[in-house]
């Protein structure tokens, strides 16, 4: 025994090895290790250093629970940490710490390391009490703490159970429970892609109800990011470690616990993996050389977190045991902040090797299919790759072998095992290219690896059935009679590791599935990931999952859900008819292959695995039960699927509001969770996410910026009037409202204060909009222009503390002088006057301050940042003043929790975007789709906002739409009809666009008005991409029905359908007398309560108002005053307002219908259809409408035609004879036609022409039209 000398206190003697095994060949330390255990892992032992040698080295006397290295006694962070520093490497580093997220990367010497563990493990002796045997649960993410934690936890002989950092505290709660841990080691914080998860929040509340005893808790505090409040016997890291004392290593006995490993698989509850000491840190020492070929000056990255077995034993003990430099990457393959990350870090930190899963090869390749971003990065330190944890596509595999030029090396193994039962030892002259594709490589010495039939009866080469292994096995867990009845009772003598595979005659061993997933199709075996392997070979394909499904027939049959590459730009339909004719000419008919749908993202576990059993059972409606490594939107998303009409399926599974929307709920973070999910105890006013507590522009920059993308550019605004272009970064824009807040509030705003915003579309608005939001106070946006008396109104109304003002705004040959109409409102309002803030535009126009008006400018630069301050729930974000085309303007109150929430996961919901998507929406934030998604959706969902100052086709002309997706390389576009209707107007053959790439562009939202088919006909042939048309209503804030690009909705919805109900709204087509109507039948579409969140809670001081307007006609029901049907098949079509249903001699005739028709005319660009009076019949259509610039026909020709066609597709009970054409028609700046003004005018009442009415000199010629056929003769001029 030599005395070693270390930088702690007095260390028990330890025997230095000289001569540890080195069998040159595989075949021979294969050969050993079965023929002459005793010998051959004798030698293994010696790999580590040991304070008492073994008295025996095997003991089988009780096969199951075999022992090794009997009486042996050694320590694990001695061998990781201590002997390295004796042995004069003190200075070497031990670990590279790179986190994208905090922009930070931290190395770590063996001589640091040593430092830290013996200090932490003074700091649990002393202060917490922790001593050998005794349990220790560390909740932490992939920093060098945790491997401190779990090091000086091994230091001490006690036994460290590491948690997936981030898991959620009921998980959390049941591991206390079950482990009773003297103590808990977590940081304060985890990092996700644009959120940070409160680790201590989930723990407190795991803590309130567990029912061990109450363990003391060290925290380490994450100060850069977020420091947590600690409790009672809660003690912060840094602090203890000040007066810590280094404590030395303890020696324990081979066979007692190193850790506790909580699995909770694909396919059972969690259970606690038990490691024994001795054998497992051998054999990972000696797997680093025999297996992985590294030596001691290698970098190693095992991209995992220390949760999962493959963090532990290859990230924390193998390259720490064998002395080489582990890497810790906190961060994901593509979003952290792309899909360069793998390729500098082997560039950066010089990387030799990489343990990884192929779903890393999926994600990236699905980013950068041909490999461009490798050709940037020198990879030539890189030797190997291996892969594990889920089965590995040839796609993925020759993907990462082309971008990373190294052999792509799949090996098997299981959290039960540690480490690898089969793979290509590098170590042992095993060559990479030998390794036959599909293949996991040969049984890893110690491994008698066998394939039994079901009858017990050994398979033949390459005949499929359950893999097993023959004791005695190498070190492996140890627990209880579960254990043995898990694992040993189905196949006495063999260790069952319940997958299914084949061994061929070379003894290659290939894993196709767990046996749970060998689909038994008319008693023929079929391995799901011979289905998978051919549908990742079409190129289209980047992630899928094939599983079993009930048959009558067959009993079985594979059904496959599939994720198709990003900008995939054929019909997901062919795409799947050519993944069924695959399958059946590379399987043959006996496959039976027929069922496969594409879906936005598979259910797969943190460790990559697919979760075939949740899927299947799912699919056979089968309850399941979601864990924490599986999120449930997962499974959601992946079994929403668009169903075959003709074979429309029964089985369903569903879930209650409150789960379905408490999942949602985790896209924002909140200062304090919810007390309840639900409140519907006073309906229609109804609760969500009670006592919760969050804000908004915390959620939509904070955070970002505190996730590292403070870089990333949060708003792009295109002014082509000013002629500027505006980029600004998140960091900037939480710069700006937090000093702007700090304005706010020096000018008296306080939560729930109002402050109104009067600004045309930049990005000054939204800085006001969410500096507003930062205080917790009330924003009320209204239309950059609106009229004094209007302005006054809603001053009148809201009583606002502060107002927030541009100097101007710009029209199309036109300079808006806000203040001037801002100071004429302020002279009419009858409340306090309230201060003003003015931003000057000063590139285009200076306004004069009056006393109590403050120059934006000015006070910004003496401002003070102001932190963001917590808000409840349901307390309002904002008030939006509605002034629609059928009532006097209302207030629309916004409940805070469920709409921000609700925002956030619709980006991905319905509009498909991804965290790098550009996303344009062609709105004014004084508009409900403006504030939704110019602003919200996109900053709480973390991607890039387009803001557009300009009109489609006078800004200067018709091309701007197509330069802005070419310029900014915009993703989708949400927008009105009209849009469509003016550009093909303006140019109808495309000529000013067409020079112009608009391949970045995926799809094309509409809303807000009827969508004729000739308009999306047109926009679909000249942008090249579906034009989906949605309905929501200002009082929702978002959209009621859509197609659903998250969801897996079809991209062809029927023609004229607004899409199926969003999640959350029980979409009904009620009659008059309140019974429900029948597919196809006319009705008025209403909503059955309770409504989903973010949807108005009330009418800002008008209570009663609310439940008159919108609950009153239809008890139990939101009334959303639209007509409408819908089909059998469940999707929605909206006609119009019920008000705008003409009834002619008794039937009732939508006007969209009727429009839709006169549109389809070659030389029609606009039209409105109202009704007017009729002696005989009640009421008939009229029709107006807008010619194309250069149409050669005069109006009478086409007056003529259009009542032909009406007459011919709808029929002469529509009685349509009245058609004139006119210079334009009175449209909102959101796009709505003014139809009852119009009807009104007709009868020759007196009209109020809408404030939001875009340009209101059209009534003068719109009068004069309906004189001329006999209607609006006695008419008022309009006001």
């Amino acid at each position: 025994m030599g005395q070693q000398t270390v930088n702690c206190a007095k260390q028990t003697d330890y025997i230095k090895n000289e001569k540890p095994y080195k069998s040159a060949k595989y075949e021979a330390a294969f050969r050993e290790s079965l023929e002459n255990p005793e010998k051959f892992w004798s030698d293994i032992g010696h790999y580590v250093d040991w304070s008492k040698p073994w008295d025996r080295v095997l003991d089988n006397s009780n096969e199951t629970f075999t022992k090794w290295f009997v009486g042996g006694e050694t320590n694990a962070c001695y061998n990781a940490v201590d002997r390295h520093v004796a042995a004069g490497l003190g200075s070497k580093v031990a670990l590279v710490h790179d986190s994208p997220m905090t922009q930070t990367i931290r190395r770590v010497t063996y001589a640091e390391l040593l430092n830290q563990t013996s200090r932490l493990a003074g700091v649990l002796h002393s202060e917490l009490g922790v001593r050998k045997g005794d349990r220790v649960i560390i909740y932490m993410p992939v920093i060098p703490e945790t491997i401190v934690a779990m090091l000086a936890v091994a230091r001490l002989g006690a036994i460290h159970s590491v948690v997936f950092g981030g898991y959620a505290a009921k998980e959390l709660e049941t591991r206390i429970n079950h482990a009773e841990p003297k103590a808990i080691i977590a940081a304060s914080c985890g990092l996700e892609p644009n959120k940070v998860v409160r680790y201590t929040d989930m723990l407190n509340e795991a803590l309130s109800s567990v029912r061990a005893p109450r363990p003391s808790c060290l925290i380490f505090q994450r100060r850069r990011i977020w420091s947590a409040e600690l409790l009672d016997r809660q003690y912060d890291w840094d602090e203890a470690m000040g007066r810590a004392e280094p404590q030395a290593c303890v020696p324990v006995e081979a066979n007692e616990p190193l850790y506790v490993l909580y699995t909770s698989g694909t396919t059972d509850e969690p259970k606690g993996v038990q490691r024994p000491l001795g054998g497992h840190i051998a054999t990972l020492c000696w797997s680093m050389k025999a297996l992985y070929g590294m030596d001691k000056d290698s970098v190693w990255l095992a991209a995992s977190d220390l949760g999962w077995v493959l963090g532990s034993s290859y990230t924390c003990y193998a390259p720490l045991l064998w002395g080489c430099t582990s890497v810790l990457y906190e961060g994901k393959p593509d979003r952290t902040p792309d899909c360069e990350q793998y390729f500098r870090l082997v560039e950066q930190h010089k990387i030799n090797g990489i343990f990884t899963v192929p779903t890393a090869f999926r994600v990236l390749r699905a980013v950068d299919p041909r490999s461009l971003v490798a050709k940037k990065y020198s990879l030539k330190t890189l030797k190997v790759i291996y892969v594990a944890g889920e089965h590995c596509d040839y796609e993925a595999k020759a993907w990462a072998e082309k971008s990373f030029k190294v052999p792509i090396l799949n090996h098997w193994w299981q959290t039960e095992t540690g480490h690898a039962i089969t793979a290509t030892c590098l170590g042992l002259e095993q060559r990479g290219a030998d390794q036959p594709e599909f293949s996991t490589g040969k049984p890893f010495p110690g491994y008698d690896v066998r394939v039994l039939r079901e009858d017990g009866s050994e398979a033949e080469p390459n005949e499929l059935g359950r893999i097993v292994v023959k004791l005695p096995l190498p070190s492996l867990y140890r627990a209880d009679d579960r254990f043995k009845d898990t694992y040993f009772s189905k196949h006495p003598g063999y260790y069952d590791t319940m997958d299914a595979g084949y061994v061929d005659g070379r003894g290659y061993v290939y894993v196709t599935a767990r046996d749970d997933d060998v689909i038994n199709v008319a008693g023929h075996r079929l391995s799901t990931s011979a289905v998978e392997n051919v549908v990742f070979a079409h190129p289209d394909v980047s992630d899928a999952v094939a599983f079993g499904v009930p048959d009558r027939t067959k009993g079985q049959i594979p059904a496959c859900l599939y994720v198709p590459r990003p900008g995939l730009r054929g019909p997901e339909e062919q795409l799947t008819a050519e993944l069924v004719a695959g399958v059946r000419d590379a399987i043959g008919p006996v496959a039976s292959f027929k069922v496969a749908a594409a879906v936005e993202a598979l259910p797969r576990t943190r460790t990559g695995k697919a979760c075939r059993k949740a899927i299947s059972d799912l699919a056979s409606s089968r309850q399941i039960k979601f864990s924490l490594t599986l999120p449930k939107s997962k499974i959601t998303t992946a079994t929403t699927v668009r169903r075959d009409r003709e074979e429309e399926p029964t089985d369903q599974i569903t879930y209650s509001p409150e789960e379905f929307w408490a999942e949602v709920a985790q896209c924002v973070d909140w200062t304090k969770p919810w007390d309840r999910v639900l409140d519907n105890s006073d309906p229609p006013f109804t609760k969500w996410f009670v006592g919760g507590e969050t804000n908004a522009c915390y959620n939509a920059v904070d955070r970002h910026v505190a996730a590292g993308l403070g870089s990333k550019v949060a708003l792009v605004h295109d002014s082509p009037m000013t002629q500027t272009i505006r980029r600004v970064t998140y960091a900037e824009l939480l710069d700006q409202t937090s000093r702007l807040a700090g304005v706010l509030h020096d000018l008296g705003v306080r939560r729930g204060d109002r402050v109104l915003i009067y600004m045309p579309l930049m990005p000054e608005t939204i800085i006001a909009i969410l500096a507003t939001a930062r205080l917790g106070a009330m924003h009320s946006t209204v239309f950059g222009g609106f009229a004094a008396k209007e302005l006054a109104t809603r001053i009148n109304h809201a009583e606002p503390k502060v107002i927030v003002a541009a100097s101007c705004g710009l029209e199309p040959h036109k300079v808006v002088r806000y203040t001037d109409m801002l100071n004429d409102a302020l002279t009419q309002i009858s409340v306090a006057r309230p201060h003003c803030v003015v931003h000057q535009r000063r590139n285009v126009w200076v306004a004069p301050l009056q006393p109590d008006q403050y120059d934006w400018d000015e006070l910004m630069d003496l401002a003070e940042p102001h932190p963001c301050v917590p808000v409840e729930a349901n307390e309002p974000l904002y008030i939006l003043y509605t002034s629609g085309t059928t009532d006097s303007p209302k207030g629309v109150q916004r409940p805070l929790g469920g709409h921000i929430a609700t925002l956030c996961w619709t980006m991905k919901a319905i509009y498909g975007m991804d965290k790098n998507s550009v996303w344009w929406v062609a709105s004014d934030l004084g508009w409900v789709v403006g504030l939704s998604y110019i602003c919200y959706g996109p900053l709480l969902y973390g991607c890039t906002s387009v803001m557009y100052e300009g009109k489609p086709d006078r800004t200067p002309d018709a091309a701007q739409y197509f330069r802005i997706i070419e310029q900014h390389k915009v993703n989708a576009l949400f927008t009105v009809p009209t849009a469509f209707r003016v550009l093909r107007r303006a140019d109808p053959e495309t000529l000013l666009g067409r020079k112009y790439s608009t391949k970045t562009l995926r799809t094309i939202f509409v809303a807000g008005e009827h969508c004729d088919y000739e308009a999306k006909a047109w926009a679909e042939k000249t942008f090249k991409v579906p034009i989906l048309n949605h309905w929501w209503q200002t009082e929702t804030g978002h959209a009621i029905t859509a197609t659903c690009l998250g969801l897996a909705h079809s991209t062809n919805p029927p023609k004229y359908s607004t899409g199926m109900p969003f999640p959350g709204y029980d979409v009904q087509v009620l009659r008059e007398d309140g019974s429900k109507a029948s597919a196809h039948e006319l009705g008025r579409i209403v909503v059955k309560l309770p409504l989903p969140p973010g949807t108005m809670s009330t009418l800002y001081l008008a209570p009663e108002r609310f439940k008159e307007n919108y609950f009153s006609k239809y008890p139990g029901f939101y009334d959303t005053m639209d007509a409408g049907y819908i089909d059998e098949f469940g999707y929605v079509y909206v006609t119009a307002r019920d008000d705008d249903v003409i009834n002619v001699a008794g039937h009732r005739l939508s006007t969209s219908a009727l429009e839709d028709v006169v549109l389809s005319h070659p030389d029609v660009v606009d039209a409105t259809v109202v009704g007017v009076p009729e002696p005989t019949k009640g009421e008939i259509p009229l029709c107006l409408y807008v010619t194309r610039d250069d149409r050669n026909t005069n109006e009478e020709l086409i007056n003529g035609e259009l009542v032909a066609r009406v007459r011919e597709l709808i029929g002469p009970i529509a009685a349509f004879k009245l058609a004139a054409e006119v210079k334009g028609l009175p449209r909102t700046r959101s796009g709505k036609t003014c139809r009852k003004s119009i009807a009104d005018l007709a009868r020759s009442k007196q009209i109020k022409i809408p404030s939001t009415i875009e340009d209101s000199t059209v009534y003068r010629d719109i009068m004069q039209v309906l004189r001329k056929l006999g209607y609006a003769k006695t008419a008022p001029e309009p006001i």
